[in-house]
C-alpha cells in the first residue's frame, strides 16, 4: 500500500510560494518543497522512491519503499504492534525464530498487574508473612497444607 501526503501551506507564507512544509518525515529529515519565491519547488514525477504529481502538492511513497532498516527503533512501540488480549503474555512457542506471538497463562501462573508469578510454596512452622493468592504452606508441624485464597471480601489461608 503506496503512503500519499498533501502538503499543507504553512501561515503567514502566501498561497502559491513554494515554502510549504509536507506533513511526513523521510530519512528522519522534514521534506521540505523549495526554497523561496515564488513557483519553483519540485517537479511531478518519479522521484525513486516516491512519486510527485498534482503539481507537486501530492507525494505518494512507492510500496516496499519503507523497510525495516529505515524505521528508527524508538518509533515501534508496543501500542503500535498489535492489540493484545487481556491475561496474555507476548512470547514464542515454536523452537524455530519468528514473530512474537500471544501465549496463554496457564500451570498456575497469575498475572497482577503488571507482574507474572507462579504461586511461592513455602515449608515452614510458621506462616508466609506477605503471602500472593494462589501461594502454598505446608505446616511442618502438623503437616497441613494451605492455599492462600480470596473469597471477594478478604484473603487467608485455607486448609487443603
Amino acid at each position: 500500500m503506496a503512503i500519499t501526503v498533501r502538503h499543507r501551506t504553512v501561515q503567514g507564507i502566501r498561497p502559491g510560494s513554494a515554502e510549504r512544509i509536507l506533513e511526513a518525515e523521510w530519512n528522519q529529515e522534514h521534506i521540505v518543497e523549495g526554497e523561496g519565491g515564488e513557483g519553483g519547488g519540485v517537479d511531478d514525477g518519479d522521484k525513486g522512491d516516491i512519486t510527485v504529481s498534482d503539481g507537486a502538492t501530492v507525494w505518494t511513497i512507492d510500496n516496499n519503499a519503507v523497510t525495516t532498516a529505515k524505521i528508527i527503533d524508538s518509533a515501534v512501540t508496543l501500542a503500535k504492534m498489535a492489540n493484545i488480549n487481556a491475561s496474555r503474555v507476548l512470547g514464542r512457542q515454536s523452537s524455530s525464530a519468528g514473530a512474537p506471538q500471544e501465549l496463554t497463562v496457564a500451570g498456575g501462573i497469575t498475572i497482577s498487574g503488571t507482574e507474572v508469578r507462579s504461586p511461592a510454596f513455602t515449608a515452614s512452622a510458621t506462616a508466609p508473612v506477605s503471602p500472593v493468592v494462589g501461594d502454598e504452606w505446608v505446616d511442618t508441624d502438623t503437616g497441613i497444607l494451605y492455599t492462600y485464597y480470596n473469597d471477594g471480601s478478604s484473603s487467608q489461608w485455607v486448609e487443603f
